[in-house]
Parts: structure tokens; C-alpha cells; sequence
């Protein structure tokens, strides 16, 4: 159970991050506002995709959301390994949900550090609650994998 509550709190703190720097690009533009939700949207579909359906632990999921999203969206997705694009494709939609914003938020200190904050958080409960209660064996964030 705590497991779960960490992998909420830690959705919530990406979720949070991401529409910081969402709001952030929405003050030097619209477009800038509206590319970034369009990464975001894409991303995370993208991770949900090639990831989270492949899971094992998608009927369980320490997120939760996920893997309801993955059951929803990709019901026919056999849990197996992954595979090198699915990897590839996981690390990009990361880095574009994640590292993209960087772009605008270095420009201002109190976003640009409550994002840092928010996402070091939920890394924090990712790794130290999350994954090692998770059963994934395929997993490569899994430790000892």
C-alpha cells in the first residue's frame, strides 16, 4: 500500500512539474505554452505505450494510472521484455517531458527550482518506494537489475 501512495505522490509531483513548466512557456507565448502540452500529451502516451503496457505488474502498478491507462489504451500488449527501441522510445519521451522545459525555466530562479525540487522528489519516492516493491523483472530501474 505504501508503494501505491508513494507512486501517486510521485505522479502528482511530475503532474506538478510539468504544468509549472507548462505555465512558464505560456508566459513568453502561446505557442511555446501549446508545443509544450503537445509534448507532454505525447510523451506520456508514448512511455505508457511502449512501456507500461509491457509491464507485468500493469494490473498492480505501483502508479496506479499507468498501468489503468496501458489496460485501457493497449489491452492486447503481452508483458515481455523490452527491447532496444522500446527503451530508446521510453528514455526520448522522458527526456522531451522532462528536459525540454529546461529551455524556458532556467529563466526564471523560483520555477526553475521548485521543478528541480518536485522532480528530484518524486524521483526520491520512485526509487527508494515504488520500484523496489515492484515485480517487473524486466525492468531496467528495478534494482539489483
Amino acid at each position: 500500500m505504501q508503494s501505491r501512495v508513494a507512486g501517486i505522490v510521485s505522479l502528482l509531483m511530475v503532474l506538478g512539474a510539468a504544468s509549472l513548466a507548462a505555465a512558464v512557456a505560456f508566459t513568453y507565448s502561446a505557442g511555446w505554452g501549446t508545443a509544450y502540452l503537445a509534448i507532454a500529451g505525447t510523451s506520456s502516451i508514448a512511455i505508457i505505450a511502449v512501456f507500461c503496457a509491457r509491464c507485468p505488474c500493469r494490473d498492480r502498478c505501483g502508479h496506479v494510472v499507468p498501468g489503468m491507462v496501458a489496460r485501457w489504451l493497449f489491452p492486447g500488449t503481452s508483458p515481455g521484455e523490452y527491447g532496444a527501441i522500446a527503451l530508446a522510445v521510453t528514455v526520448a519521451a522522458l527526456l522531451a517531458l522532462l528536459g525540454v522545459p529546461l529551455a524556458w525555466m532556467w529563466r526564471s530562479t523560483a520555477a526553475l527550482g521548485v521543478y528541480v525540487v518536485l522532480l528530484i522528489g518524486a524521483g526520491v519516492l520512485i526509487r527508494g518506494m515504488v520500484c523496489p516493491r515492484c515485480d517487473n523483472a524486466h525492468c531496467p530501474a528495478r534494482p539489483g537489475a
